[in-house]
């Protein structure tokens, strides 16, 4: 009998594409699914014990291990299945043996009560902390059913039509994503904006390079090597070459000694007119490269959101234009109406 969730992942060597490995990628999405734990650490409420777990397919030991790494203070856990109400009963045992495994694997133990839940409703009023893993297609969670300050990570929407929450849930939420373009075709939010109850505004602002900064550009991508001012920059592999093309789209290149080389303004240039168009309103800027960082930093008065100082002082607004790197910005950052962000793009098209 095949598992619940199959399939596999295959990981090659970037150098030459020889195959290194084959996993199994029912356990690698069970895994993924502790985002669901980021969710509730950063954003829940501190004051809470318990939490409703919604579904009880595989993702609800794997969710339910997460959470209680994440969120040390969960002192209990209910259970319940809105598909098929009497499966929380016959799998609570199940899945807590599946849990006790998982967190024994990590080298944790946790002494934590578990309740099978019959009234959906009921729970969902109760619950502060609500993680729904189901492949439901039909809203099972009603707007009136939650509470001012509920926290709710939906893992099961993971295809286009799926859908868990009412979407005036969303409408009257604070919705944090990882993935805006993948969030808006697939996922808890599709339906919510498809409806025009909630709206992604998304400007795009494009640059062009000059000739001669796409002639160094397309020389570089071509000959793998290209002079700039005396100074050759080469790239050795295809891993390389890439990581040097995505420098250069920023705005400048390093040296094989970490010196960097400017090859263009145009991005610094435009984030200016972005941050006067502002008005004042808290702007937030991503990057990628430590190179960009410090061109940034010399050019305009950011502060770096490194510390929960500069974390709570951005939530209240009191930091004009701030820059985080965008590979750790998805934690604690309040990313709502009011606050401009801009996420530097690193790509050059024709």
């Amino acid at each position: 009998m095949l598992p619940e969730l199959f399939g596999t992942s295959r990981l090659f060597d970037i150098q030459n594409g020889k195959p290194i490995a084959v996993i199994n990628a029912g356990a690698l999405t069970g895994m993924r699914t502790g985002a669901d734990a980021v969710g509730a650490k950063y954003l829940a409420r501190a004051d809470v014990s318990s939490f409703l777990m919604v579904g009880t397919g595989m993702l609800a030991a794997y969710s339910i291990a997460a959470i209680l790494l994440a969120c040390p203070w969960i002192e209990s856990v209910n259970l319940v299945d809105p598909l098929h109400p009497e499966r929380a009963e016959e799998k609570l045992n199940k899945i807590k043996d599946q849990v006790d495994k998982l967190l024994a694997a990590c080298g944790e133990e946790r002494c934590v009560k578990y309740e099978a839940a019959d009234n959906l409703a009921n729970d969902a009023r109760k619950a502060h902390i609500i993680v729904t893993g189901t492949p439901s297609k039909t809203p099972f969670i009603k707007r009136e059913w939650v509470m001012p300050g509920t926290h709710i990570s939906c893992m099961g929407a993971d295809m286009a039509g799926k859908q868990e929450l009412d979407s005036k849930i969303l409408a009257d939420a604070s919705v944090f994503v990882d993935d805006i373009s993948q969030s808006i075709s697939v996922g808890e939010c599709e339906l919510a904006i498809k409806n025009n109850f909630i709206k992604k505004i998304n400007n795009e602002v494009f640059v062009n390079l000059s000739d001669k900064e796409r002639d160094i550009y397309d020389i570089l991508k071509k000959d793998l090597v290209v002079s700039i001012r005396n100074k050759d920059i080469d790239a050795v592999n295809a891993a390389t070459i890439s990581n040097k093309l995505l420098q250069m789209a920023y705005s400048s290149v390093y040296e094989e000694d970490k010196n960097i080389i400017r090859i263009h303004d145009i991005k610094l240039d435009a984030l200016e007119d972005l941050i006067e168009g502002a008005n004042g309103k808290p702007v937030l800027i991503a990057y990628w490269y430590k190179s960009y960082l410090r061109r940034i930093k010399d050019k305009f008065d950011v502060r770096e959101l490194k510390t929960n100082e500069n974390l709570k002082k951005w939530s209240q607004g009191k930091i004009p234009v701030s820059i985080t790197y965008l590979a750790s910005a998805g934690h604690g950052l309040n990313l709502q109406a009011g606050y401009d962000y801009y996420a530097l793009q690193k790509r050059v098209t024709r």
